[in-house]
């Protein structure tokens, strides 16, 4: 799965609305998506772009010496995701942690939504 698609499958698990600028043909700028409102949004690239993701979608991190993880608990079968961690861009691993836990939890969203129903 290639960047792009990480990202739209994460934007769609986050209900994050982007949108085609008038004149263009797509959405993707090349280096992430549209959103109203703000420029461009990428959680690969953008530290706050993933923080938002990640609270929006109640992800939580686990740090260890050579990798991170990006998950949820509950009390089904949460998703996880986990990265290398990169010596030359720490948090880059983070931020790809991140959106593929997001693109777990929207996989499992088809079938249960977030958050719980009571």
């Amino acid at each position: 799965m290639n960047d792009r698609e990480l990202l739209e499958l994460a934007a769609k698990a986050a209900n994050v609305d982007f949108y085609t600028p008038e004149g263009m043909d797509a959405p993707w700028c090349g280096s992430g998506f549209y959103l109203r409102g703000c420029a461009v949004w990428n959680p690969l690239t953008d530290d706050g772009d993933a923080l938002r993701l990640a609270v929006k979608l109640g992800i939580e991190l686990l740090f260890t010496k050579n990798r991170v993880g990006a998950g949820r608990h509950s009390p089904a079968a949460a998703p996880w995701a986990a990265e290398d961690r990169n010596v030359d861009d720490p948090y880059s691993a983070t931020r790809r942690a991140i959106v593929r836990a997001a693109v777990a939890i929207g996989e499992k969203m088809e079938t249960k939504p977030w958050p719980p129903r009571s």
